[in-house]
């Protein structure tokens, strides 16, 4: 019964298609109550489920976090928060 699902670069050997099926997947399976967590350095994965996830918010409820890591140095990554309508890459 764990709720969270923890995956890390689920598509690297995947075309474009398939990406878009396994996103479609996750998010039919975020309707169980289930809570996804998927790390990638791809950006443009990263792109794709914005535009993928952006029906699961709502202008009550954010269903849908992404999250990236920019720069780095001494101070470490700047953390920036995307939401799917600023779409700011």
């Amino acid at each position: 019964g764990f709720k969270l699902v923890a995956i890390d670069d689920p598509v690297q050997q995947m075309d474009d298609f398939n990406a878009n099926a396994f996103f479609d997947l996750i998010r039919g399976l975020s309707q169980s109550g289930r809570q996804f967590i998927i790390a990638s350095c791809d950006l443009h994965l990263y792109r794709m489920a914005l535009e993928k996830f952006a029906c699961l918010n709502t202008p009550s409820q954010s269903r849908f976090l992404a999250y990236r890591l920019k720069g780095g140095g001494r101070a470490g990554p700047e953390i920036i928060v995307d939401t799917p309508l600023s779409q700011s890459l």
